[in-house]
């Protein structure tokens, strides 16, 4: 049997995904956590799991010691990751389209696709395009906004400073 995943950050964007699929299949997933030396790993995996019990899912943890927070390429190892796992089909909460917009180079539709090819894995990108106010105002509707975005690993994002946290108050001020 074919596996399916979706991959879960504990972010608004890949929090959007178990919505979108229903609760009448979202079953039929198993919600992927990759685990590596991102710098808010504790706040981003405790939101994952809460995302995961609210749809009484398990949250299967993949661990990579020899990633790091800023790794360049980290979509291409985990899709590579997920391949070696059995997994056939991912849902994946990117919303970029085009690399030149991607700080990373590897978290948008035209890259992702690609990678997909060369595993011969489904990957479906259902958020690619939706503003960040899109996404809040699609989760506020699920009344569900359990996430965690901040880019200086701080608790309290109504206090901090960092780019994601201003943007969010800016955006669910217009909520």
């Amino acid at each position: 049997m074919d596996k399916k995943g979706i991959t879960i950050s504990g972010g608004y964007d890949s929090g959007c995904l178990p919505f979108l699929v229903g609760a009448n299949k979202v079953s039929e997933y198993d919600f992927v956590f990759f685990e590596y030396q991102q710098t808010y790993m504790r706040q981003e995996k405790q939101r994952a799991e809460n995302l995961a019990s609210y749809f009484n899912m398990a949250l299967k943890i993949v661990r990579l010691p020899e990633c790091r927070h800023d790794q360049e390429r980290r979509n291409f190892i985990f899709i590579s990751e997920l391949k070696k796992l059995g997994y056939s089909e991912i849902l994946m909460g990117n919303r970029g389209i085009l690399p030149f917009f991607d700080a990373y180079r590897d978290s948008n539709f035209i890259y992702l696709k690609i990678v997909a090819r060369l595993f011969n894995i489904k990957v479906q990108l259902p958020i690619v395009g939706w503003s960040k106010l899109r996404v809040l105002r699609f989760l506020s509707q699920n009344q569900y906004l359990d996430f965690y975005n901040c880019y200086a690993a701080k608790e309290d994002w109504l206090n901090c400073d960092c780019p994601n946290c201003t943007e969010l108050r800016k955006v669910k001020n217009k909520i």
